[in-house]
This record gives structure tokens, sequence and C-alpha cells, in this order.
């Protein structure tokens, strides 16, 4: 790329010293910086979307990790006692990875989706 890219410059050079513009070097040149802004607007305008919409916070997301809390966790523990742990996230997460351990059935999406609901709801920020 890098020896292609010489002789085209070096192309490039030879038409501009000459002053010609129809130089067939300068028409043919290519050009893959020209499409950038269009690859990364796509992409951007869906994250865009589904930070908008709170896709990671939805009503129904909440209640299925609420409904997998109280499945999981209150099975063994009471709410008092979650309620005292006030734990940061990765705390939550090491927490709930020993209570798979000990056999609490979850998904790896269901450990996430707790960990996420714990950290929110009985993190060190909430009272």
């Amino acid at each position: 790329m890098v020896n292609s890219f010489a002789t085209w410059w070096g192309r490039m050079a030879s038409c501009a010293a000459v002053g010609n513009r129809a130089c067939s070097v300068a028409n043919n040149a290519p050009r893959p910086i020209a499409n950038l802004p269009h690859r990364l607007l796509i992409p951007l305008m869906v994250a865009a979307t589904a930070f908008a919409a709170g896709e990671g916070t939805s009503p129904a997301r909440h209640e299925k990790a609420r409904t997998l809390f109280l499945d999981a966790c209150t099975a063994c523990h009471t709410l008092e006692r979650v309620r005292q742990q006030r734990l940061g996230k990765e705390e939550w997460r090491h927490l709930i990875a020993g209570m798979l351990s000990e056999g609490v059935p979850l998904t790896d999406d269901e450990f996430s989706l707790l960990v996420d609901y714990l950290a929110e709801n009985f993190g060190p920020q909430n009272p």
C-alpha cells in the first residue's frame, strides 16, 4: 500500500508540476476517506436512537429484572438483608457469582440483568 501510494503521489506531483489538470492520475486518485463520514453516520444514528429510546432502562426490562430478583434472591434472603448490603456494581457482580456456585440457576443474560438491577436499586447511592 505504501509503495502504491508513493507511486500515486509521485505521479500527482508530476501532474501538478506541469499544471496539467486533465492528468489521468489526478482523476483516478483513490479516495478511501471520501466515504468515511457515510460509513460512520449510520452506526452513529442507530446508537443514538437506541440511547434516546432508553432501551437499557425500559419498563419491561426493569420489571423482568425485578421479577428475577424476587425469584432468585428472596427465595433464600430477606428483602431487608438485600437492602442493607448497599454494594456497587462490581461488588454485586462478585456476590451474585458466589450465589451461582451455590446453585442459583441464572443464564448469562439474567446474571447481567440482575447485577444491573441490584446496583441501580440497592447500590451505595440509594439510601
